[in-house]
């Protein structure tokens, strides 16, 4: 069962994180750029001061949102389970969900918006899935036990 903090709690959330002097909170669980009420929330937090992270399986990136993470204090994350789309695929449970996150990963980087991508280690993934999954950027990679993690900040024209 998804609970959803209702909007006045996530903004009053916000209002006092930013009182409080924390710099940036991040938007996750239960896709919630799905949410309604998301540009309303993600604008309240930088009308705040803060930076946003959001937390995304960038699988539907509605186009009215594009706009909002190209503010220079959002940044996007996803999870990226492997670069062959059958193994990708058996995670999310969606067929199509590897091309969908990929695309909307350039498009993010092509935008010019900071994008972390967790690569996380799968159970009979094919080895290849170490690979970075974008080109034409800067990143850092660290790696865990369980996988690794790529922060890509798009090259400036």
């Amino acid at each position: 069962m998804t609970v959803h903090l209702e909007a006045d709690a996530v903004q009053d959330g916000d209002s006092d994180a930013a009182a409080l002097g924390v710099e940036k909170v991040q938007f996750i669980g239960g896709e919630a750029t799905q949410r309604p009420d998301f540009a309303e929330l993600l604008q309240h937090a930088l009308a705040v001061r803060l930076g946003v992270q959001v937390y995304s399986n960038l699988y539907r990136v509605p186009l009215r949102l594009w706009e909002l993470f190209e503010h220079p204090r959002v940044s996007l994350a996803t999870s990226y389970y492997s670069d062959e789309a059958a193994d990708h695929e058996r995670v999310t449970g969606r067929t199509g969900s590897h091309a969908a996150t990929r695309a909307n990963i350039i498009e993010a980087l092509r935008r010019g918006i900071h994008v972390q991508v967790g690569i996380v280690a799968v159970q009979g993934a094919s080895a290849s899935t170490r690979r970075a999954p974008t080109s034409n950027r800067s990143a850092c990679a660290s790696s865990t036990p369980t996988g690794s993690a790529v922060s890509a900040t798009p090259r400036r024209r």
